[in-house]
């Protein structure tokens, strides 16, 4: 085969039937066709089973033999249209053990239509040309994508005349469904911080930096913002189509801790950080936020040593302190009389 093109417009509700060689299958009203004894496979798929109204598509076709096809496609309203061959595509013959992809023209592409619904394709494969009928196969030479009656019922009986003639190991069908859906109205969405230029990521993706207001479509997300040197919110959460909401953030500093090790001459000393007592030096003490702290020594005899130390992240901090002893003073007491006794502090 050269070429495929195709054209999507429609979906379908009813179910096509096709005497007794149609089975039911799924509360969808897609139609399997059983041929008992078919001498080769045809199949036809789409990469997704629901597309939005205006979206393009793809169809994919492979058979195990060397076959010619026709195409149909029933749309929402259950019109069903010959969509291949066409006068695009004019050959409608399969290489067996390949796979045809539908447009194969960049010129086209295809487009689903709607009302919403459910959209079905069916491909009916034979070893003989004869799978479609001279006059159709002329009028798709000319007319795009002609209908095939206005009902499923009006393709059934065509193809119960076509299969008729043609033995069951010389014949093959596939089918596919998809559904087809209005699409939904974007979901706005703000987002601030104090402080702001905070990355904001939506699902993971970079929207930007705060203040920031983006749309989405409707569904549950998750939103992350990060900024250096704060801690990174994740939120969850649920939003309408064409609904508008603001998230008001705060962002916290990230709260980081280092160590400090406190030895003095002489040991001993009463060591205090930013006036609660942690212990006697020589002292290790961990888990000390960042930032700047008054370490004070005291010890009896001596004068208190005091000094304003900065922890520094993730790193020891060494402190050393030589203490100062205090002068000692002569006190002389006399008394009128004497004898009386003295008391010092």
């Amino acid at each position: 085969m050269k070429k495929f093109v195709g054209f999507l417009m429609f979906s379908i509700f009813l179910i096509l039937i096709l005497g007794t060689s149609i089975s039911y299958a799924g509360s969808d009203a897609k139609v399997i066709i059983v041929n008992p004894r078919p001498g080769f496979k045809v199949t036809v798929s789409v990469p997704k089973k629901v597309y939005y109204i205006g979206e393009k598509i793809k169809i994919y076709i492979g058979s195990t033999a060397n076959c010619y096809v026709a195409v149909y496609d029933i749309d929402t309203r259950g019109v069903p249209r010959l969509i291949f061959p066409n006068r695009f595509s004019k050959s409608n013959c399969l290489r067996g053990g390949s796979t045809y992809i539908l447009p194969d023209n960049p010129s086209y592409s295809l487009q689903v239509g709607g009302p919403q619904g459910v959209e079905q394709i069916l491909v009916i494969a034979s070893k003989s040309p004869t799978i479609i009928p001279p006059s159709l196969f002329e009028k798709a030479k000319t007319s795009l994508f002609p209908s095939v009656g206005r009902k499923p019922s009006d393709l059934k009986n065509f193809i119960n005349k076509v299969i008729s003639v043609i033995p069951n190991n010389m014949w093959s069908v596939g089918s596919v469904t998809f559904y087809v859906k209005e699409r939904p109205k974007l979901a706005t969405i703000t987002v601030n911080s104090v402080p702001s230029g905070a990355s904001v990521y939506l699902d993971g993706i970079l929207r930007g930096q705060t203040p920031i207001t983006f749309t989405t479509n409707p569904g549950t997300h998750t939103l992350k913002l990060s900024l250096s040197g704060y801690v990174t919110k994740i939120t969850t959460f649920t939003i309408s189509s064409g609904q508008r909401r603001t998230f008001n953030y705060t962002l916290n500093k990230v709260v980081e801790y280092g160590s400090l090790k406190i030895d003095s001459n002489p040991q001993g000393a009463k060591v205090y950080i930013d006036n609660v007592y942690r212990g006697t030096s020589p002292l290790s003490i961990s888990n000390i936020r960042v930032g700047t702290h008054e370490v004070k020594l005291r010890m009896s005899g001596y004068k208190d040593w005091v000094r304003n130390v900065y922890v520094t992240p993730n790193r020891r901090t060494d402190v050393y302190a030589t203490l100062n002893p205090l002068s000692l003073a002569t006190i002389t007491v006399n008394s009128v009389p004497s004898g009386a006794s003295v008391y010092l502090d």
